[in-house]
């Protein structure tokens, strides 16, 4: 379609952060990769996904020089992954995700590179770009 794979991010990624070649194939491609909703927090704390598996590709990806092609958010979409409702609530980031990636060589700088300065780069409304009909690639 003539699109900059670079500007696709593809949301709940969580299967491609679990499996490895599959990740390594998307991010080869280009593609952004955004780990939500599995990372939530319910009433048991306990992940609503594959929490481990996971954050051992995200962690991978950073580690392998990908860094700039992941997304971290939590897509709290239910009231039941707030705190008040016994959910790891808005902090769900800061209090499990962010220390276990430390924990699997993340650094904080990687972290924020993720979290602050991927998504300003990513969520900047580009130029539009003109197609034509004979050339759909062309500027």
């Amino acid at each position: 379609e003539g699109v900059d794979p670079g500007r696709v991010i593809i949301g709940h990624a969580h299967p491609h952060f679990m499996e490895r070649e599959l990740l390594l194939r998307a991010l080869r491609s280009g593609v952004v990769l955004e780990a939500d909703y599995m990372l939530q927090q319910y009433a048991t704390k306990a992940p609503l996904g594959p929490f481990d598996r996971t954050l051992d590709g995200v962690a991978w990806a950073i580690r392998n020089g990908y860094r700039d092609q992941v997304l971290l958010s939590l897509d709290l979409c239910n009231k039941l992954g707030q705190q008040r409702y016994g959910g790891g609530g808005y902090t769900t980031l800061q209090d499990y995700v962010f220390p276990y990636l430390r924990a699997h060589g993340v650094t904080d700088e990687d972290i924020q590179h993720v979290m602050i300065d991927n998504p300003r780069r990513l969520l900047t409304i580009a130029a539009p770009r003109r197609f034509t009909r004979e050339s759909p690639a062309s500027p």
